[in-house]
């Protein structure tokens, strides 16, 4: 309509100007050039308004969303560099958390959003209702890649400091995948594939572990883990080895027994000498912890450990162990069922793990215990406080190293600046916490909180190249004083934090 009006406009003006203006045919030409470039333009504009002058390819943009903010904005904590929200509208968890020696940071989790930050992703449907999903940022909290994989992620490896491997299971499917990324842009660097672990079945895969210390001449080897469920409902864990390319087998499948009730509490392996299982099993009235202990060479069960009926006849449930490689220790730590409340550690010397070397009971449950150079700590939490203790490479003397109070939930146990400092991240006041003691001086803990009751800390990482700052990554529900955006059910949370 407009175009019309344009027009007949024109030849009225024309009409009543041709006896005072004369035009040649050029000028003419001219004229009705320029009203065809006018009608095109003002056609381009009615029709199609969509038409920008960078053409949007795939889904439109993500609503404007506030997600990064830096120091300068953030007033209210002067402790953080930065932080930045990742997700959709949907659940995000994070699954791993590192950095290269370059500075860049990498978040490895699952997601079934669609939108804002994730709108890339094409992986979610009814027959996939969860996606993995890595992002590269820069060292500034900056993000510079996306990549989305189909299915859930298992385990990630980092066989070196320019690739990322990542393990994955499909829904309503035991198999395991395989997808190799390039951490420069994260594309894929070889065909996705699934690992061959025939004859085994309804196999499902908890456990990577890189064996990087073969001897010389040795290739690199992958031993992988996997919990085995049978048609009676019983339960066993099997370890396969495979080649530096996982395209091959390397010996007999390692099997523990079957029982009917079995849960996985931790696996130490030794590189290519071995790996140590220990689990919890329970079976025909009993409750027991039980380990064992595997060769590469042969495969064969060198040591077993049965911790339960063993000990007077009472029943045992580990809740975690930790080896001391400096003097071929190692301590297992879980409850007695005659004493619910509190921690009992059995500490054994490895070359004789059937027989208990020192036994040592403290109140509170073992909330978590973190190796050091000649001993360990060890974590317990009480309905009012958190304690740590110090066993140094004696593995008798316990030292009390101080008291944290009201701080529970521990994620992540971990030494600063060359080992001088301890840090502590968990729960106080119902705010994630950063406790850390300094100069070595155990007994003195300071606490940095940040986010809120909605944040979760999953992993905390050193800053590789300012000792000090660390990374936190953590899973985020709300908006808060520290937490500038929120999407969905739970996003991911990223932060910088000096310490």
């Amino acid at each position: 309509m407009i175009f019309h009006y344009l027009i007949i406009y024109n030849l009225m003006a024309m009409e009543k100007t041709k006896k005072r203006i004369r035009f040649t045919k050029g000028q003419m030409r001219a004229l009705i050039a320029l009203h065809l470039v006018v009608a095109v333009m003002l056609v381009g504009i009615i029709l199609i308004p969509g038409v920008t002058d960078t053409p949007i390819i795939g889904p439109p943009p993500p609503p404007p969303h506030n997600r990064f903010r830096a120091a300068n904005t953030l007033t209210l904590n002067d402790h953080i560099s930065w932080e930045i929200n990742l997700g959709g509208s949907g659940e995000e968890t994070v699954h791993s958390f590192f950095q290269t020696a370059n500075g860049d940071l990498f978040v490895v989790g699952t997601t079934n959003s669609t939108d804002y930050d994730f709108e890339g992703n094409e992986f979610v449907s009814a027959d996939s209702p969860v996606s993995t999903f890595v992002v590269r940022l820069s060292r500034n909290g900056q993000p510079l890649n996306y990549a989305f994989v189909e299915g859930e992620v298992v385990e990630t490896l980092k066989p070196g400091d320019n690739s990322l491997m990542l393990f994955q299971r499909r829904h309503l499917s035991n198999e395991t995948h395989i997808h190799t990324l390039s951490l420069v842009n994260l594309s894929e660097t070889s065909e996705a594939r699934v690992l061959n672990i025939a004859p085994l079945t309804n196999a499902a895969i908890i456990r990577v572990d890189y064996i990087d210390d073969t001897p010389p001449g040795v290739p690199h080897q992958f031993r992988l883990f996997f919990r085995i469920q049978d048609t009676l409902g019983r339960v066993s864990f099997s370890a396969i080895h495979f080649n530096s390319d996982l395209t091959q087998r390397i010996g007999g499948i390692v099997e523990m027994p079957h029982a009917m009730s079995q849960t996985m509490v931790d696996i130490m392996c030794f590189g290519h000498f071995g790996f140590f299982v220990l689990t919890n099993v329970s079976d025909d009235m009993r409750r027991n912890a039980v380990g064992h202990f595997w060769t590469n060479l042969d495969g064969r069960v060198t040591r077993n450990l049965e911790l339960g009926g063993a000990i007077q006849n009472r029943r045992y449930q580990a809740r975690g162990m930790t080896i001391s490689r400096h003097n071929n220790r190692f301590a297992i730590l879980g409850t007695l069922d005659t004493a619910p409340s509190q921690t009992h550690i059995f500490e054994f010397n490895f070359d004789l793990v059937h027989q208990v070397t020192h036994a040592e009971s403290m109140a509170g449950l073992a909330n978590a215990v973190f190796p050091t150079h000649n001993g360990y700590v060890v974590t317990t939490e009480t309905a009012t406080s958190f304690s740590t203790y110090f066993l140094d490479y004696r593995f008798g003397d316990k030292r009390a190293l101080g008291v944290l109070d009201s701080v529970s939930n521990i994620s992540n146990i971990m030494t600063l600046r060359g080992g001088n400092d301890l840090l502590i991240s968990g729960e106080q006041n119902n705010r994630p916490s950063l406790s850390i003691a300094r100069g070595g001086n155990f007994g003195n803990f300071s606490s940095i909180s940040i986010g809120s009751s909605s944040e979760r800390i999953v992993h905390v990482r050193s800053d590789g190249l300012n000792q000090n700052y660390i990374f936190v990554a953590a899973t985020s529900r709300g908006v808060s004083q520290d937490v500038g955006a929120n999407f969905g059910l739970s996003d991911v949370w990223l932060v910088r934090v000096r310490v």
